[in-house]
């Protein structure tokens, strides 16, 4: 995923930040209040808020005040249990939509992240499996680690979904969200 790059208003001399241009992928500055010098990414970097302004995506995690982490703002909201377990997955979600996360086997005790500014890692989440969730600007990312040898040879991810979304493989073996307009 994207990652904002310092602004170059920072290493050259008169650039002002546009916000009012700004696009989900492209930052935008006026170069001495004139011409215009346009900074593009491979991914979403801002998303617009509710008043229609495009702001920054942050997906640095803050504490939820239960133990618990959140992405800091972006189009969707990203949640670390302070306990991960099969009844409180890890949640990805944006308006109605919602994907919860947990792993086949897991127990009811839940187990307690160590976290990141971009992330969390549940040690243990089955014996000898870690799990590792990043927050990005286009959603999250996970990693699942094997300690050893006694590891099972197979870790399932158990997803829940709600507000009318599907789970669907994709090509490049990542598993896609589809909205209920089929997108």
């Amino acid at each position: 995923a994207a990652t904002p790059t310092a602004s170059p208003s920072g290493s050259v001399s008169g650039l002002t930040a546009v916000p009012s241009m700004d696009t989900a992928s492209a930052d935008v500055y006026a170069e001495h209040g004139a011409a215009h010098v346009v900074q593009l990414y491979s991914a979403p970097v801002n998303y617009q808020d509710s008043s229609g302004a495009w702001v920054p995506i942050q997906p640095e995690l803050t504490s939820d005040g239960s133990g618990g982490f959140t992405n800091t703002a972006g189009p969707f909201h990203l949640h670390f249990p302070a306990g991960w377990s099969q009844v409180s997955p890890v949640t990805f979600g944006q308006g109605a939509y919602s994907l919860g996360i947990s792993l086949d086997g897991m127990t009811t005790t839940p187990v307690s992240p160590a976290a990141t500014s971009l992330g969390a890692v549940y040690r243990s989440a089955l014996p000898d499996v870690d799990v590792a969730f990043t927050s990005t600007t286009a959603g999250y990312r996970d990693v699942i680690t094997l300690q050893d040898a006694s590891a099972p040879s197979t870790v399932t991810l158990d997803a829940t979904v709600a507000g009318g979304i599907t789970l669907a493989s994709e090509s490049d073996g990542s598993i896609g969200i589809i909205g209920a307009s089929g997108k």
